[in-house]
């Protein structure tokens, strides 16, 4: 369906107004906790190549929301090239990474990895609960975090009434591509560089540590540490994704809860557009208020956040899957141009 609102137009076709604002309501939540973790995020990179004393992440945090709440109000939205550029740049910065943790894990002979798959298996911490370290844990918690690596598809379909014909597909394929090689790729060598202990302690800035300590085995080049330009490289990597991440969090929420403040389903205020750039200031400030209170509250800790998210973004996929299915069913007259058949074995 080419309208924007991405699972919420499938389930408001499928099944009734009720069951689609819930997945709406998924959906706002997972946009304000993929706003504040990733600007939160972006901070924590930057503070580790500007660790002043002035640098405060939790302002600094609230001057990204702002920042680019003000930009989105002048009009400002994703751009193909610079969206191409930015992901050709990670793509590069990524690949160094693998290359260099890979020749560091065969000159070590794979010690760190060995250790740590011969570890005792970490307990969990999930809602409000320590469960005890087992297989069960390991394969349910890590599949669950695997599948957030998906995120972005939700996004490009909430505002699929701008994109061009085909871009949508695009945009999946590319997402497929990038998950399949470098999330399962980055995690294996972590355990390759770390043992199990230093990743927890180095969460918020993983990458960037994994380059500085196979940069600083690699050795210097005219004098300069390899491990520290490597870093350097890493967080403005991830600062400039991350800000992206932000971004792509504003017009997501901006064409979802349009759509919904033309079905009703919010107040018609938000539909306001200021005279100068045409944008939905309301909607748009009204997002960064409530990212940036929530942000506040939590005294800049996200990790609880991290939770909302998880458990707003798999239900929001479940929701999905469900009303794609439904969709073929109940509207196979829409036309489509792609058509992907639903096996369904016999007893």
């Amino acid at each position: 369906i080419p309208l924007n609102g991405g699972c919420y137009s499938v389930l408001i076709n499928t099944t009734s107004k009720a069951v689609a604002s819930v997945a709406a309501s998924l959906g706002v939540l997972s946009y304000i906790a993929t706003g504040v973790v990733s600007a939160a995020s972006a901070c924590y990179y930057l503070e580790t190549v500007w660790p002043h004393e002035s640098f405060d992440v939790l302002t600094a945090t609230l001057a990204l929301l702002f920042g680019f709440a003000v930009l989105c109000c002048l009009g400002l939205s994703e751009s193909a090239m610079v969206a191409t550029g930015i992901f050709l740049a990670h793509v590069a910065t990524l690949t160094v990474l693998c290359v260099v943790c890979i020749l560091y894990a065969v000159a070590n002979n794979g010690g760190e990895l060995y250790a740590n798959m011969v570890a005792d298996f970490p307990d969990v911490w999930a809602i409000q609960h320590v469960y005890k370290g087992n297989l069960g844990t390991a394969v349910f918690f890590g599949t669950c975090a695997a599948m957030l690596g998906v995120s972005g598809f939700e996004t490009s379909s909430q505002f699929v009434q701008e994109q061009g014909p085909g871009v949508y597909q695009k945009s999946l394929r590319n997402m497929w591509v990038g998950v399949t090689v470098f999330n399962p790729l980055i995690s294996l060598l972590s355990l390759c560089v770390f043992p199990l202990h230093e990743i927890r302690q180095h969460k918020e800035t993983l990458l960037a540590e994994m380059g500085f300590k196979v940069g600083s085995w690699l050795g210097t080049v005219g004098g300069h540490s390899i491990g520290v330009m490597l870093r350097w490289w890493l967080c403005v990597d991830a600062f400039v994704v991350l800000s992206g991440a932000v971004l792509t969090a504003y017009v997501g929420v901006n064409g979802l809860m349009k759509r919904l403040a033309l079905d009703r389903v919010l107040p018609q205020v938000l539909l306001q557009e200021n005279s100068w750039r045409g944008t939905n200031h309301i909607l748009l400030f009204g997002f960064c208020i409530a990212a940036s209170s929530l942000l506040v509250f939590l005294d800049g800790e996200v990790e609880m956040l991290s939770g909302v998210y998880t458990l707003a973004f798999l239900g929001l996929m479940a929701f999905m899957a469900a009303g794609t299915m439904l969709l073929k069913f109940k509207r196979p007259d829409l036309p489509r141009e792609v058509c992907a058949g639903v096996h369904i074995p016999d007893g």
